[in-house]
């Protein structure tokens, strides 16, 4: 019974933490504010109270019982120490916290409310309560969640103990808005301006704008101010540095690499990638202009973005990506170049439609032959001589999927192939 009461607590306390990052509470307890004390630290006070209130109680504790009682279903005392690498000292101390975790979260919980009260009274009855039980089982009454417990989970807190914990998830969710507010001053500080210019309603017009209610809902905003610290906050922490970072990339890759970014062409990368986009939508979702669109696509380029490269590597044809992504071998994993002896062998499909060649399998010989109006190249699986000549690296067969040699099959159809090190790229350019 005690374990169902530990699990309820416990689970209160993690949905908490929705509302508060991680790491993001601090070791002190802000002045005036005893409700916002650190969960962490308050529950290693008590656990350190006990111990000295109660000696006999822990050179009585049988760790080995009290473990096995609880776990004896999924594991042994000795594999479990074995797996953490713990001694019997160890053991021991980790079990005798654990068997006081539900008495310290309780503890915790009341200690919290006690204290919000006395801050902000009333407030619990007229807010907190109701937004608890919205957000933890949709609505209802205290009543009908104590009798809920008691039915299914033995609970026997009444409706008291389901108060107390339910107003310890709200305290706990406006510990967050608080941290939150305290975060935002610091980043206006920080950066005059960016606070004033931030739109936290971005993203979410039109279909999108019950998401909005969602959040506000969830994390236990009350006004229009929270909302948009909350998003503030989240902004500055992600993607703020990430701007900072890009903006930084636009002024220093075309200078870095000048002749590339001048030979660059920027819709072809885009018609590799952007199917479900058109250029004109792109660029005002973005909200570039052409010479800005051409750095964009560059930056993705010269940053090796993953969704261009496998295996470290980039083929373009004239300039257009492959998107090795669509191709899959039998296993349905995605398939793409392989690096054989220093050697680029790329899988024949995705070749074959972007170099417009037709193929023909020929298994009595084991060999793939390769054409287009101009050219028939022949390849043999495993064998180094083909049509044109001899190969460095022999083509071969697996999971469903011919892998060619590129630079070979590129330069018997007349392109240009050049290995761009800095892009890991290697680029077919026509003649």
């Amino acid at each position: 019974m005690k374990k169902k009461c530990f699990l309820l607590l416990t689970t209160l306390s993690l949905l908490a933490g929705l509302a508060l990052p991680a790491g993001a509470m601090e070791t002190a307890t802000p002045d005036g504010e005893s409700w916002r004390v650190d969960r962490e630290v308050f529950k290693e006070r008590f656990v350190n109270d006990y111990v000295e209130a109660h000696p006999e109680e822990v050179a009585t504790f049988d760790p080995e019982g009290w473990f096995l009682e609880r776990n004896g279903d999924w594991t042994t005392v000795e594999k479990y120490k074995a797996d953490r690498e713990m001694d019997d000292a160890a053991f021991r101390q980790e079990c005798w916290t654990e068997s006081l975790n539900g008495a310290a979260e309780g503890a915790y919980n009341a200690y919290i409310v006690e204290e919000f009260e006395k801050t902000y009274p009333g407030e619990l009855d007229e807010k907190g309560i109701g937004w608890a039980l919205m957000i933890y089982q949709g609505g209802g009454t205290l009543e009908e969640r104590a009798a809920d417990l008691e039915k299914y989970d033995g609970y026997t807190g009444g409706v008291e103990g389901v108060r107390r914990d339910l107003a310890a998830f709200y305290v706990m969710a406006r510990s967050g808005v608080a941290y939150r507010h305290e975060r935002t001053l610091e980043y206006r500080s920080q950066y005059p301006g960016s606070y004033e210019n931030y739109d936290p309603d971005k993203g979410y017009e039109g279909y999108w704008a019950h998401q909005k209610q969602i959040a506000i809902d969830r994390y236990c905003l009350q006004n229009e101010v929270e909302w948009k610290e909350w998003k503030y906050v989240l902004y500055m922490t992600e993607d703020y540095p990430r701007e900072q970072e890009q903006a930084a990339k636009r002024q220093e890759y075309p200078q870095r690499w000048p002749e590339e970014y001048a030979a660059f062409d920027p819709y072809a990368w885009f018609a590799g990638y952007y199917h479900d986009w058109t250029l004109e939508g792109y660029m005002e979702t973005m909200g570039v202009d052409a010479e800005g669109f051409k750095t964009e696509m560059f930056l993705q380029w010269a940053d090796k973005d993953p969704t261009g490269f496998f295996n470290g590597c980039c083929v373009t044809v004239n300039g257009t990506p492959i998107q090795f992504q669509l191709y899959r071998d039998l296993d349905g994993e995605v398939t793409g170049p392989k690096v054989e002896n220093d050697r680029i062998l790329i899988p024949l499909r995705a070749a074959a439609e972007k170099l417009g060649l037709t193929v023909e399998w020929k298994p009595e010989t084991n060999q793939v032959i390769c054409s287009n109006e101009q050219k028939t190249i022949t390849f043999t699986l495993g064998s180094l001589d083909y049509s044109g000549g001899a190969l460095d690296a022999a083509p071969f067969a697996e999971k469903g999927i011919t892998y060619l040699p590129l630079r070979a099959l590129g330069e018997t159809l007349g392109c240009k192939v050049e290995w761009m090190p800095d892009f890991a790229t290697a680029a077919l350019r026509s003649k």
